[in-house]
Protein backbone atom coordinates (compact mmCIF):
# COMPACT_ATOMS: atom_id res chain seq x y z
CA UNK A 1 0.00 0.00 0.00
CA UNK A 2 2.78 2.47 0.91
CA UNK A 3 4.75 1.39 -2.15
CA UNK A 4 1.72 2.02 -4.38
CA UNK A 5 1.21 5.46 -2.85
CA UNK A 6 4.87 6.38 -3.35
CA UNK A 7 4.78 5.07 -6.92
CA UNK A 8 1.71 7.23 -7.61
CA UNK A 9 3.42 10.25 -6.07
CA UNK A 10 6.52 9.68 -8.19
CA UNK A 11 4.30 9.27 -11.27
CA UNK A 12 2.71 12.64 -10.52
CA UNK A 13 6.09 14.35 -10.08
CA UNK A 14 7.26 13.08 -13.48
CA UNK A 15 3.88 13.84 -15.08
CA UNK A 16 3.98 17.42 -13.77
CA UNK A 17 7.38 18.07 -15.36
CA UNK A 18 6.72 16.29 -18.68
CA UNK A 19 3.24 17.80 -19.15
CA UNK A 20 4.44 21.30 -18.33
CA UNK A 21 7.51 21.12 -20.55
CA UNK A 22 6.19 19.14 -23.52
CA UNK A 23 2.43 19.79 -23.61
CA UNK A 24 1.67 23.12 -21.93
CA UNK A 25 4.41 24.90 -23.91
CA UNK A 26 3.88 23.01 -27.15
CA UNK A 27 4.30 25.17 -30.25
CA UNK A 28 1.57 24.19 -32.70
CA UNK A 29 1.18 25.53 -36.21
CA UNK A 30 -2.62 25.48 -36.50
CA UNK A 31 -4.73 28.29 -35.08
CA UNK A 32 -6.99 25.76 -33.36
CA UNK A 33 -4.00 24.02 -31.75
CA UNK A 34 -2.53 27.31 -30.54
CA UNK A 35 -5.93 28.26 -29.11
CA UNK A 36 -6.19 24.93 -27.28
CA UNK A 37 -2.73 25.35 -25.73
CA UNK A 38 -3.69 28.89 -24.75
CA UNK A 39 -6.83 27.63 -23.02
CA UNK A 40 -4.92 24.86 -21.24
CA UNK A 41 -1.96 26.95 -20.05
CA UNK A 42 -1.26 30.07 -22.09
CA UNK A 43 -3.99 32.07 -20.38
CA UNK A 44 -2.11 31.54 -17.12
CA UNK A 45 1.02 33.04 -18.66
CA UNK A 46 -1.03 35.92 -20.06
CA UNK A 47 -2.15 36.87 -16.53
CA UNK A 48 -0.17 34.91 -13.89
CA UNK A 49 -1.51 36.98 -10.99
CA UNK A 50 -5.15 36.06 -11.70
CA UNK A 51 -6.14 33.70 -8.83
CA UNK A 52 -8.58 31.83 -11.07
CA UNK A 53 -5.76 30.99 -13.49
CA UNK A 54 -3.35 29.74 -10.80
CA UNK A 55 -5.07 26.38 -10.35
CA UNK A 56 -6.59 23.94 -12.80
CA UNK A 57 -10.38 24.37 -13.00
CA UNK A 58 -12.56 21.46 -11.90
CA UNK A 59 -13.94 21.18 -15.44
CA UNK A 60 -10.47 19.98 -16.45
CA UNK A 61 -9.17 18.25 -13.31
CA UNK A 62 -12.22 16.07 -12.61
CA UNK A 63 -12.48 14.45 -16.08
CA UNK A 64 -8.70 14.09 -16.23
CA UNK A 65 -8.70 12.59 -12.73
CA UNK A 66 -11.35 10.11 -13.81
CA UNK A 67 -9.27 9.05 -16.81
CA UNK A 68 -6.21 8.63 -14.60
CA UNK A 69 -8.25 6.61 -12.11
CA UNK A 70 -9.43 4.35 -14.98
CA UNK A 71 -5.83 3.93 -16.13
CA UNK A 72 -4.77 2.97 -12.59
CA UNK A 73 -7.76 0.67 -12.17
CA UNK A 74 -7.06 -1.23 -15.38
CA UNK A 75 -3.26 -1.19 -15.16
CA UNK A 76 -3.08 -4.66 -13.70
CA UNK A 77 -0.55 -3.42 -11.16
CA UNK A 78 -0.98 -4.13 -7.46
CA UNK A 79 -2.09 -1.27 -5.18
CA UNK A 80 -4.00 0.59 -7.90
CA UNK A 81 -6.06 2.63 -5.43
CA UNK A 82 -3.09 3.66 -3.31
CA UNK A 83 -1.19 4.55 -6.50
CA UNK A 84 -4.07 6.77 -7.57
CA UNK A 85 -4.13 8.30 -4.06
CA UNK A 86 -0.42 9.12 -4.37
CA UNK A 87 -0.97 10.71 -7.78
CA UNK A 88 -3.88 12.82 -6.51
CA UNK A 89 -1.87 13.84 -3.44
CA UNK A 90 0.94 15.03 -5.70
CA UNK A 91 -1.54 16.95 -7.84
CA UNK A 92 -3.08 18.58 -4.76
CA UNK A 93 0.33 19.60 -3.44
CA UNK A 94 1.24 20.96 -6.89
CA UNK A 95 -1.95 23.03 -7.17
CA UNK A 96 -1.44 24.40 -3.66
CA UNK A 97 2.22 25.27 -4.26
CA UNK A 98 1.47 26.77 -7.66
CA UNK A 99 -1.35 28.91 -6.27
CA UNK A 100 0.89 30.05 -3.38
CA UNK A 101 3.71 30.95 -5.81
CA UNK A 102 1.41 33.44 -7.53
CA UNK A 103 -0.89 34.58 -4.74
CA UNK A 104 1.27 34.78 -1.61
CA UNK A 105 4.62 36.16 -0.59
CA UNK A 106 5.78 33.84 2.18
CA UNK A 107 8.91 34.65 4.12
CA UNK A 108 9.51 31.00 5.00
CA UNK A 109 12.51 29.39 3.32
CA UNK A 110 10.95 26.55 1.26
CA UNK A 111 7.97 28.53 -0.09
CA UNK A 112 10.35 31.38 -0.96
CA UNK A 113 12.67 29.01 -2.88
CA UNK A 114 9.77 27.40 -4.77
CA UNK A 115 8.23 30.78 -5.58
CA UNK A 116 11.50 32.23 -6.88
CA UNK A 117 12.10 29.11 -8.99
CA UNK A 118 8.62 29.20 -10.49
CA UNK A 119 8.45 32.94 -11.10
CA UNK A 120 11.66 32.70 -13.13
CA UNK A 121 9.68 30.36 -15.40
CA UNK A 122 7.30 33.25 -16.07
CA UNK A 123 9.72 36.16 -16.27
CA UNK A 124 13.08 34.90 -17.58
CA UNK A 125 13.92 35.53 -21.25
CA UNK A 126 14.54 31.78 -21.77
CA UNK A 127 12.31 28.72 -21.32
CA UNK A 128 12.83 26.52 -18.29
CA UNK A 129 11.96 25.88 -14.65
CA UNK A 130 9.08 23.60 -15.59
CA UNK A 131 9.05 21.72 -12.27
CA UNK A 132 6.99 23.64 -9.73
CA UNK A 133 7.07 21.30 -6.74
CA UNK A 134 10.40 19.49 -7.28
CA UNK A 135 12.88 21.98 -8.82
CA UNK A 136 15.57 19.30 -8.72
CA UNK A 137 14.03 17.91 -11.94
CA UNK A 138 15.01 21.09 -13.79
CA UNK A 139 18.61 20.51 -12.78
CA UNK A 140 18.45 16.82 -13.77
CA UNK A 141 16.89 17.61 -17.18
CA UNK A 142 19.04 20.73 -17.67
CA UNK A 143 16.11 23.16 -17.86
CA UNK A 144 17.05 25.12 -14.74
CA UNK A 145 17.11 28.89 -15.21
CA UNK A 146 19.83 30.57 -13.21
CA UNK A 147 18.81 33.83 -11.58
CA UNK A 148 20.86 36.86 -12.58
Amino acid sequence: MVTGFLAGLLAWILFEYVAHRHIFHLKLSSAMGRHLIFLIHGNHHADPKDPLRSIMPLTVSLPLGFLIWLACRHSGLPAQNSGFAGFVTGYTVYDTVHWACHQTNSRRRLPRILRKHHLLHHHAPVHGNYATTVPLLDRIFRTHIRPR
